[in-house]
């Protein structure tokens, strides 16, 4: 987050932050805050998930792609 002043051009970001680091922001969290910050900015969400829902749920909170790793 303290390096979205430096206006990136796009961001990825995983879905299960909080799953790395322990009290971490999730995803969709950490998407929110990005989008307030700077609405503009794409971010592609990264996930393990196939759930179409999830999926469905990104693209509502403004991610630009949503795109599942095997």
């Amino acid at each position: 987050m303290e390096n979205l002043s430096r206006n990136p051009d796009i961001i990825i970001l995983d879905y299960q932050l909080d799953g790395i680091v322990e009290n971490a922001m999730n995803g969709l969290e950490t998407l929110d805050k990005i989008k307030a910050f700077n609405p503009q900015i794409p971010v592609i969400m990264l996930s393990s998930q196939d759930k179409i829902e999830v999926a469905i749920n990104y693209i509502q909170y403004k991610a630009f792609d949503y795109v599942v790793k095997a």
